[in-house]
């Protein structure tokens, strides 16, 4: 099973550094978990789910979805430490949310997408009925 997923993790980790060399080059101290977290993103919806979206080069150092999760994680954690300080905030954490989901959403619709190809059916009168809606 894991040798199948080598090839992935070969991928995702030249085009992490290829994205890491330009800086390392540079002798200056940069940052590198914002790119880990990218290929980190990628490698896991690639090996799981078996869906390239292609995440580190479509999105450079930041993707949305890490951005919601974090944000979100921030936001749950202040209003469990501090509820008073909630106030405000569940519009940001509503927006975050749906981001998460939308990103859920595209890789669901891509795997619905290649399920119909390959089993030749529509996919929104025969799959919808399977998947779970959030």
């Amino acid at each position: 099973m894991l040798k199948g997923q080598i090839e992935i993790f070969f991928d995702e980790a030249n085009i992490l550094a290829d994205k890491m060399f330009p800086m390392a080059k540079s002798g200056n101290a940069f940052e590198s978990s914002c790119c880990v977290d990218v290929a980190a993103l990628s490698t896991l919806v690639r090996t799981v789910f078996g869906v390239d979206l292609a995440i580190q080069k479509h999105h450079g150092m930041e993707h949305p979805y890490i951005q919601a999760v974090e944000t979100s994680f921030q936001i749950f954690t202040r209003r469990i430490c501090k509820p008073w300080l909630f106030f405000g905030h569940k519009e940001r954490l509503r927006e975050h949310q749906t981001t998460q989901k939308q990103f859920i959403e595209d890789i669901l619709n891509e795997i619905k997408r290649r399920m119909a190809i390959e089993t030749d059916i529509e996919p929104d009168i025969h799959l919808n009925r399977y998947t779970m809606r959030f």
